[in-house]
């Protein structure tokens, strides 16, 4: 958060608008009473839709990370992280996905930066859905696969693809891919790569 912010707040620099890639993102507790204003302003104008996603520091898989839409929910004490929660999130096939893509930043002056083409995306396995009484379900809201895979209703399919499947899949729906080679930093798939490399140049 702090990075991302860095370069969003940055005087003069000119791709400053390219790091607005986050959802409003609170430290709790340190930054508790920003994050209890804002969370009531929300509550006024969404109501029992004022999501927000809590995750826990120092875990993975999944573990810990909850959806809330009460300020009661959350302990001044929690050491977690908290976000907006997207309400309209690209979705494939009405589920929730993420990308794991891998890249190897060999030098930062000058920056050179090689992107392995084929990550992988994990999937949910219910259809997403922003009904409150759906908030606690993980099996829509989280991607993680140690999630994923204990749903009974899931059956054994996986819960996981590769980029290049996921990509036609989005195009498959009316998705924009950017394109083709030429223009593939335009794309939603590679709008980590690209705000990287403009990091680098304000450097």
């Amino acid at each position: 958060k702090k990075h991302i912010d860095r370069y969003r707040y940055l005087t003069g620099f000119a791709h400053a608008d390219q790091f607005n890639i986050t959802p409003e993102t609170f430290w709790l507790p340190g930054e508790w009473r920003p994050f209890i204003e804002r969370f009531g302003t929300c509550a006024v104008q969404h109501g029992e839709s004022n999501f927000w996603i809590v995750k826990p520091v120092g875990q993975s898989r999944g573990r810990g990370i909850r959806l809330v839409n009460h300020l009661s929910d959350i302990s001044y004490g929690d050491n977690v992280v908290v976000q907006r929660y997207m309400m309209n999130p690209m979705l494939i096939d009405r589920h929730k996905f993420d990308l794991r893509l891998y890249v190897l930043v060999t030098s930062f002056q000058p920056l050179e930066a090689f992107v392995y083409r084929e990550g992988f995306a994990r999937l949910s396995t219910v259809q997403f859905s922003t009904n409150p009484r759906d908030m606690q379900n993980k099996f829509i809201h989280l991607t993680n696969s140690s999630i994923q895979k204990e749903n009974r209703e899931f059956r054994g399919a996986t819960s996981h693809t590769t980029v290049s499947r996921t990509r036609s899949a989005a195009v498959g729906v009316g998705v924009d891919d950017g394109g083709g080679e030429d223009d593939q930093e335009e794309s939603p798939f590679h709008t980590t790569t690209r705000a990287s490399r403009l990091s680098a140049a304000a450097a």
